[in-house]
């Protein structure tokens, strides 16, 4: 299984609304439905919610370029199977009044075992830790939002099998090496050894 960086996103926005939604505005909703609180992924063609909303931006899915690899085996029916791990960032974005309050309660809360366990199986990852808050307001179509942004760590195990593989426990052949064209007496290379 290989760690989808839009799923722990997902289910990181899931996290969060369930920890500090009462503090952010609610989402329009149709007549007769719950509406959800304003967190939300920073790209989608919606129009943004009423201010405090918050935003999830995918920074960045690797450590230095790329995952890495953390293990190696052959399974049960000879195929090799890799476990690679890779960082995950996550940039919480709030906007409105009172958004480093906000974000200062969101990490805040993840001290808590029990949210770091929710957010850990909403998300498929291992949360790891918030950034600093830092506050940096905005100029937003005609005035100043307040604004304020962290991000939030996570490490991410995948486990990968290429599609055809498998281990090859014995080589065998057999080689003819010809002096000249023509040549009676080949000499004959074979050869049959374990890997």
């Amino acid at each position: 299984m290989i760690i989808s960086s839009d799923e722990v996103q997902e289910g990181f926005i899931k996290a969060v609304r369930s920890a500090i939604g009462d503090e952010l505005s609610s989402m329009p909703s149709a007549p007769n439905t719950t509406p959800l609180k304003s967190v939300i992924k920073d790209i989608q063609s919606k129009d943004r919610p009423p201010y405090p909303y918050i935003t999830i931006t995918i920074e960045s899915n690797s450590k230095q370029g790329g995952s890495w690899l953390r293990h190696k085996w052959v399974d049960s029916e000879d195929n090799v199977v890799y476990k690679a791990e890779q960082s995950i960032n996550l940039r919480v974005t709030c906007y409105g009044d009172q958004a480093t309050t906000i974000l200062t309660k969101l990490r805040m809360y993840a001290l808590d075992d029990g949210l770091r366990a929710d957010i850990d199986q909403l998300t498929g990852a291992v949360f790891q830790d918030y950034t600093d808050i830092i506050r940096e307001p905005m100029y937003l179509s005609t005035d100043f939002v307040n604004t304020a942004s962290m991000v939030a760590s996570f490490t991410a195990v995948s486990t990968w099998q290429p599609p055809s593989t498998g281990i090859i426990e014995r080589v065998t052949g057999e080689g003819r090496y010809l002096d000249y064209e023509g040549d009676e007496n080949p000499i004959i290379v074979t050869f049959d050894e374990p890997s």
